[in-house]
Parts: structure tokens; sequence; C-alpha cells
């Protein structure tokens, strides 16, 4: 059986960060649209292991203003995708990497660049609704 329902084509990322005192500062970004591609590494004509999805989103805030993008990529592993990616976000980077399974939609946020640099934590995606996916990263 491979695990194939995740659905990246329309996006809302909120990030929780958490400062020296405990508090939280949230940070919503939405993407109304994105390119992606589906690529049949073995030409078999269907989903088979190994073959994978790229996808790029422009992020926005809610006053439309483009606050950053995404790039990622997951590859099909029988039950599972395993998934890196970078979330560009007013101009410092979160790093993703993990594996979504029917049960298990949590990726590790394995770092950052800028205002992001030495973070760690946890992007949950939470499906969304028929055309949303939201992501969910919390720093610690």
């Amino acid at each position: 059986m491979l695990y194939t329902g995740l659905d990246l084509s329309r996006k809302r990322l909120d990030v929780h960060l958490l400062d020296e005192s405990g508090s939280t500062r949230e940070v919503t970004a939405v993407s109304p649209d994105g390119e992606s591609a589906f690529i049949d590494a073995d030409d078999s004509g269907s989903a088979t292991p190994g073959d994978y999805t790229v996808f790029t989103d422009a992020l926005y805030d809610h006053a439309h203003r483009q606050v950053g993008q995404d790039h990622a990529r997951c590859t099909i592993n029988y039950q599972a995708e395993i998934c890196e990616g970078t979330f560009t976000l007013y101009g410092s980077d979160i790093s993703v990497y993990g594996t979504l399974t029917a049960t298990s939609e949590a990726l590790a946020v394995t770092g950052g660049t800028g205002g992001f640099f030495g973070e760690s934590g946890e992007a949950d995606i939470t499906g969304g609704g028929e055309t949303t996916t939201d992501f969910t990263i919390t720093l610690t």
C-alpha cells in the first residue's frame, strides 16, 4: 500500500515563535496557489516507491504582502512519504524533514538561518480542507 494522501496545492502556514519568557508570537502566511510537479522516476505510469512530488509556493500575510516562499520534495516510500523542505519567511529559512504516514503528520524542524538560526521544533500538517493544507510550525 502506498501513502499518497498529501495535497500540497494550497496552504496556510502558522509559525509559533517562543521567546525567552515563554511567550508565543504567531506569524500566519497563506499560499493561494503554487507550482508542483509529480516525477514518475521509473516511468511506470503510476505512483510507485521512489517517485516524488516537488513544489514551491509564494507565502503571503493576511494583508496580501508576500512574506516568503516554500520549496519541498516528498518521495513515496511504500506506506509513507519522506519529505524535506524549506520555508523562507522574512528573509530567514526554516528547514523541515521527516516521514508522513496515514497516522503521522509531523515533520521535524531541523534548523534555520537568520532569525531562525539554531531553532528546532515541529511542523504539523493538519490537512486543512479540500483545497488547503495547513502547516503549523512550532519553534522551541
